[in-house]
């Protein structure tokens, strides 16, 4: 792991020649009946759980102060424990299974500290979700793997309780550049809470951060939300007064037809008694002029000529 991303990484955590080195608490029970679980399964072979013990803390003492790591880190870290061991002609060759139980027991022990960062608990839940799921990453058959999840994943949940692991914080640092002494357990525990601290400041200013972000949020959408009643009346009042208007124009439409089908009717009813009447006042005026002709001419026939009495005489 980069120095530089993890001020921790440069430390050398103290490994304990004793598993009674280890303090009689309810994690370590736990860590205790992981491996005894496993032992009982055949998982794992190694009837020491001082190796574990060791390994799993001596990973997650760096992991809980940088809080950025993942699976696959995790897992090179612990094998390089291993190898490390082996090298040293301490342990004998370690299997996929040692491994897999190891990070186990690392994520036990982070999960069930009683002061946790934020960024960590985000980290602790991906990391369930990962050696929970993806055992397609472990030469581990299918059936022992989801076992080993589904029994280890219980016993962990099943414990109520927090600790505080001082062997988080027991770390070496390296003195052969300075003359400084390393501090003592006290020290470790007072920096160790305040940084603790520190990140509770963190946790406090996201939340203040969310809190401020939630009223914008409302702030915002109570504007909108009146922006758009404005907006919904002002659509209202349009359609009413659309409607008013067809109202009308219909009105004034049915007004209309009504006066064209009345005229109509009255030139359907005045046409023919014009006709009719015409042709009888011609026929009429024909007749009285013919009356007139013949009655000229018999006045004309029977007019008197003073010539034609002086003829006779």
């Amino acid at each position: 792991m980069d120095n530089l991303k993890n001020p921790v990484a440069a430390q050398q955590y103290r490994m304990k020649s004793s598993i009674e080195e280890y303090e009689a608490n309810g994690l370590n029970s736990l860590l205790m009946q992981m491996h005894h679980w496993a032992l009982d399964k055949r998982i794992v072979s190694r009837r020491d759980s001082l190796i574990y013990f060791n390994v799993a803390y001596a990973v997650a003492a760096p992991l809980e102060a940088t809080s950025e790591f993942s699976v696959k880190l995790v897992r090179r870290k612990i094998e390089d424990l291993f190898e490390e061991g082996i090298l040293k002609r301490k342990i004998r060759k370690f299997s996929q299974n040692d491994t897999l139980l190891s990070l186990w027991m690392v994520y036990g022990i982070l999960h069930l500290q009683c002061h946790r960062s934020y960024k960590l608990n985000c980290r602790l839940e991906k990391i369930r979700s990962e050696i929970t799921e993806d055992f397609i990453l472990w030469a581990v058959p299918h059936m022992k793997f989801g076992s080993v999840a589904t029994q280890f994943s219980a016993m962990i949940d099943a414990v109520e309780d927090r600790f505080y692991s001082p062997e988080l914080h027991e770390v070496k640092p390296d003195h052969r550049d300075s003359g400084e002494q390393p501090m003592n357990l006290n020290e470790m525990k007072i920096q160790a809470l305040e940084a603790q601290l520190e990140e509770e400041k963190e946790k406090n200013e996201h939340c203040k951060a969310i809190e401020k972000s939630n009223y914008l949020t409302a702030s915002f959408n109570l504007q909108l939300e009146k922006r758009f009643k404005l907006l919904e009346r002002q659509l209202e009042d349009v359609n009413a007064r659309h409607n008013r208007e067809m109202r009308n124009m219909q009105l004034i439409i049915e007004q209309k037809d009504e006066e064209i089908r009345q005229l109509k009717e009255l030139l359907k009813s005045r046409v023919p008694q014009k006709a009719n009447g015409a042709s009888t006042v011609n026929n009429y005026f024909l007749g009285s002029v013919g009356v007139q002709s013949n009655s000229a001419n018999n006045v004309t026939s029977h007019t008197y000529d003073p010539w034609d009495r002086e003829n006779e005489r």
